[in-house]
């Protein structure tokens, strides 16, 4: 049986339990996750460091580890161990960084470097090294420069400033490979010295007709031979030879040095003559020069003295040498 009164006080219980709950099944409803507080606790997972290890298949753990630190040089949190008894790579870093470099391990980790990819050099590790320094040596910013395993360049950067530097490395290529095929330097050499001289009877025949023309042009009046001296010259042993001249006598010591396609040798010059009124006059003189085979290369000049009775110019001392082998001083 219905009873007003005692239905009044549960209907205003009933009201006010659903005052209190209505608004929070709503407000479940309509609730939508932060798109910034969902991206900021990304960040902050992919900024927490990560491990992983990966086993190489064709390259060197060591020579690997090396090439991806020296591309890797800007990423201070990166670490990278190797395994030489698994041939294996440990990394640890950033997810977005742990993802490059195992990118960087795809790309080296392979039986044949693709050439896009890398500039690939006959010889292996050694040039690799010296293109490396040179490459650096000109302060290329836009590309990350490293020598990889098995004599491999490996360049990161934008596909333009690599092609650019692939461009450059094959240009650093060729002219190592003109280098090696040019015959190499003697280690033994004949070297004929010419003493000449300034003179109104000339008198040069030894010398060929293209550098005594060269000369000419250069300002020199006619030239007489005063004195010849002929030496072979070997190894790092030091070679004298001496003689007299017109009025005079006439010395050298040389020292020779070659490398790989050059000769430099390293001359002492003594010139003794006397002058019109009979005083003596020396010229002495040390120079170090690189000399082609078989031309004739100006070694100096200086100044004859002369007495202030006689008028006109003093004639200019002029000493030439040319390098043969030492088969060809009878020539």
């Amino acid at each position: 049986m219905f009873h007003p009164n005692t239905w009044q006080p549960r209907a205003t219980f009933l009201l006010l339990i659903t005052a209190i709950i209505a608004p929070l099944f709503v407000q479940q409803a309509h609730a939508q996750p932060d798109p910034d507080a969902v991206a900021n606790k990304q960040a902050q997972a992919d900024e927490q460091p990560i491990r992983s290890m990966v086993y190489l298949k064709y390259a060197e753990a060591n020579a690997t580890r090396e090439a991806i630190l020296a591309l890797m040089a800007k990423q201070s949190e990166l670490t990278l161990v190797a395994d030489q008894r698994t041939n294996a790579l440990v990394l640890r870093g950033t997810k977005d960084t742990v993802d490059e470099v195992l990118e960087l391990i795809k790309s080296m980790d392979v039986a044949e470097i693709p050439r896009n990819a890398v500039a690939v050099l006959p010889d292996a590790s050694e040039k690799s090294q010296d293109i490396v320094q040179v490459l650096r040596a000109l302060k290329i910013d836009s590309v990350d420069i490293a020598a990889g395993p098995d004599g491999v360049l490996i360049l990161k950067g934008q596909k333009e400033a690599v092609e650019s530097v692939q461009n450059l490395i094959r240009i650093i290529e060729q002219q190592t490979q003109q280098q090696q095929q040019r015959p190499a330097a003697p280690k033994e050499v004949a070297v004929q010295l010419l003493w000449l001289s300034e003179a109104e009877t000339p008198n040069a025949s030894k010398l060929d007709k293209a550098f005594a023309e060269q000369l000419t042009s250069r300002g020199f009046r006619p030239l007489s031979v005063i004195s010849e001296l002929q030496v072979t010259v070997s190894g790092q042993s030091k070679a004298t030879a001496s003689g007299s001249a017109i009025n005079g006598n006439f010395s050298t010591q040389m020292l020779l040095q070659t490398t790989d396609n050059q000769i430099s040798l390293e001359i002492e010059v003594d010139a003794e003559y006397l002058s019109d009124d009979k005083e003596s006059g020396l010229i002495h003189f040390a120079t170090k020069l690189t000399s082609p085979i078989n031309r004739w290369v100006v070694l100096g000049v200086a100044q004859r003295r002369v007495p202030e009775t006689i008028p006109g110019d003093a004639p200019r001392e002029l000493f030439v040498i040319r390098v043969r082998e030492p088969t060809s001083f009878s020539q």
